[in-house]
């Protein structure tokens, strides 16, 4: 008989009992009728800015998603009828260097997940309970201590995601910051005095290539959906070695070759930063190929979509496309910089 676990409600403020993590994979059984909440952790208790937290069957049953700094939804999608109080339902969770998965039992394919290009994660325990009036019962596969794990297709594994850095050059890199004074030599979505600078910034298991107004040099701009999405923690491109960027023209869905990965959707396709006018000015956006990776932004949001054929950028309140734009490009590196 396997080891049952009783969760007890824990009301709104989730209050977590942690198991140290034995493997890669985490697979667990559960029975509930919502409000199923794990909780991945460097140590055996929270520490909201370093860990992620992982809902099932919230918002009364009808979502679930991964959240990152116990704010911040970075992957939320329906799952309606995805637990059961009546019945125990199997699921499993893989952590990789650079991505978070959460699948259902026998399924390969993760209805769940977060990857970050630009950092590694490093979890040492997770912790499971219940919340907002729900009780439930956990089975763990790591309480078999003595046994071997499962194979597929009790649990099959998940193909490694390829790494997606998308700038390795010493002279340009990303830096992760909240404010546009932390970063050196960052790069604009054109030449002039108080334009935006071209940012990154995760949504709903994206990473969307966005930009940041020197007027407000703590915000980063991203557009997803047709909406614009305001963000404290991004990335902004520097160019402390002073590399050589050029706007290349392109059109219905192209990019040039160099052209800078800086980004990606939810479903994998390559974002790249693009730019167009519109009333008068440069606005910046995002540009993206299938089934690629990531490509950076601008002021705002500006995202060259291949599979749309168009690039996407937020201006006067609204998300704007032009099917005829410009893409950020490397040109040239100094030879200093290589070695030479």
């Amino acid at each position: 008989m396997p080891n049952i676990h009783t969760s007890t409600s824990s009301g709104s403020s989730r209050v977590y009992s942690f198991r140290p993590i034995r493997s890669p994979t985490i697979s667990f059984e559960v029975k509930a009728d919502a409000n199923v909440n794990l909780c991945l952790s460097p140590i055996s208790s929270e520490n909201p800015h370093q860990q992620f937290e992982i809902f099932l069957a919230g918002w009364n049953g009808a979502e679930s998603a991964i959240r990152r700094n116990k704010s911040d939804d970075v992957h939320r999608t329906k799952t309606p009828g995805i637990v059961s109080g009546n019945l125990f339902r199997g699921f499993w969770i893989t952590v990789e260097p650079h991505a978070i998965k959460v699948g259902r039992k026998g399924e390969g394919s993760p209805f769940l997940m977060h990857s970050d290009p630009f950092g590694t994660f490093n979890f040492n325990f997770y912790g499971y309970c219940t919340s907002y009036k729900t009780t439930g019962q956990w089975i763990f596969n790591d309480d078999d201590i003595g046994l071997p794990s499962p194979v597929p297709p009790y649990y099959p594994p998940i193909p490694p995601v390829p790494p997606t850095p998308p700038v390795t050059l010493p002279a340009v890199k990303w830096v992760q910051c909240s404010n546009l004074a932390m970063c050196p030599a960052p790069v604009q979505v054109a030449n002039g005095h108080n334009l935006p600078y071209v940012a990154a910034a995760f949504h709903n298991g994206a990473l969307l290539p966005g930009s940041l107004s020197p007027v407000q040099p703590n915000i980063c701009s991203v557009s997803w959906g047709g909406q614009v999405y305001q963000k404290a923690d991004f990335f902004l491109l520097s160019n402390p070695g002073g590399a050589d960027f050029v706007w290349q023209s392109a059109s219905f869905g192209s990019a040039p070759i160099g052209a800078l990965q800086g980004g990606y959707t939810e479903s994998g396709e390559r974002l790249y930063v693009g730019r167009f006018r519109q009333g008068g000015v440069y606005v910046g956006g995002k540009v993206s190929i299938p089934y690629q990776n990531p490509g950076l932004h601008s002021r705002f949001e500006i995202k060259v979509h291949p599979s749309h054929s168009v690039c996407y950028a937020p201006y006067g309140g609204r998300e704007v496309r032009n099917s005829t734009y410009e893409v950020l490009c490397l040109k040239s590196v100094p030879l200093s910089l290589l070695g030479l």
